[in-house]
């Protein structure tokens, strides 16, 4: 049994100590000293006190599925964006090493979490762009991360962002392998979500999360089929050597449809296309058409 961290408030004075709500400017953090879930109990790592940090300190949400008993379309509880960053499943991850345990090499924050923080500058002017993975030697703040807006207020669009097997995103070995390829992720975000209570990736009736992955083999990451997999990130070759469409409006599991919250217009192509994604490497290519 791992002892999961978690942010906590208080109304009273403790010892003369005024502890304040659980407010983003306010409560306070605590995590479990020891983990288990190797034969040896070990000294808790990094990855969720860094986690709560991000709650307590950034004012990041949760992006795994708040609400446990709503299920993914193939009936498996839905882990919103799995192992894919710090503020959800990828706290606990690690390199395939005997030396690691869950949570000694999170994973570093997705693209929407540094777009909040103001952490990068999105591509939004190209059609094409090479984008190099956050965890590599070259990476800025100019170059990691495509944004493409299907609306006209700017609240619905898509991140698009290179992961790697490098830096902090080797902890992605736990779920993936020590072997895994790496690619193109593309998030659909809808920021009109409101994200009052830790609300923003709660997915009820007629409802959307804030932060979707548009996974690239499966209609949405659960516990049961991984926290991760392969065929979430895009690459050439990942859905077939002469597959160049990667993302439109009718591919499937991924598509661009808007998820807008008028009636006559949820579902409509966004129009956006993304194809033309290069092998696997430190910097992909990518292309993609926009209306």
């Amino acid at each position: 049994m791992l002892l999961k961290g978690k942010r906590l408030g208080v109304g009273a004075a403790r010892t003369g100590l005024v502890l304040g709500p659980m407010q983003a400017t306010g409560g306070y953090g605590m995590f479990g000293e020891q983990g288990q879930e190797k034969t040896t109990p070990y000294q808790l790592p990094i990855g969720t006190p860094l986690h709560e940090l991000g709650h307590s300190v950034f004012a990041l949400p949760d992006l795994y599925e708040v609400n446990a008993s709503t299920t993914c379309p193939d009936d498996y509880p839905n882990r919103g964006i799995g192992a894919w960053s710090l503020m959800a499943a990828g706290s606990d991850g690690y390199r395939v090493t005997p030396e690691e345990y869950p949570g000694t090499t999170p994973v570093p924050l997705d693209a929407w979490s540094k777009l909040m923080l103001g952490w990068v500058n999105p591509i939004v002017s190209r059609e094409r762009a090479e984008l190099t993975a956050g965890g590599d030697a070259g990476a800025t703040a100019d170059n990691t991360v495509y944004k493409v807006v299907v609306n006209d207020t700017g609240t619905e669009y898509f991140l698009i962002e290179n992961r790697q097997n490098s830096g902090f995103d080797q902890g992605l070995q736990w779920p993936l392998g020590a072997d895994f390829a790496g690619g193109i992720l593309v998030y659909h975000i809808d920021d009109s979500i409101d994200c009052a209570e830790n609300k923003c990736n709660t997915r009820a009736v007629g409802r959307h999360p804030r932060v979707h992955l548009e996974t690239g083999g499966r209609a949405c990451i659960s516990k049961e089929t991984g926290w991760a997999l392969g065929s979430d990130a895009y690459r050439k070759g990942s859905k077939g050597s002469a597959v160049t469409v990667f993302l439109n409006a009718t591919s499937t599991p991924s598509n661009s449809r808007r998820w807008l919250l008028k009636t006559q217009d949820k579902g409509l192509s966004s129009g956006v296309t993304i194809k033309d994604i290069s092998a696997a490497g430190p910097v992909m290519r990518v292309r993609v058409i926009k209306p």
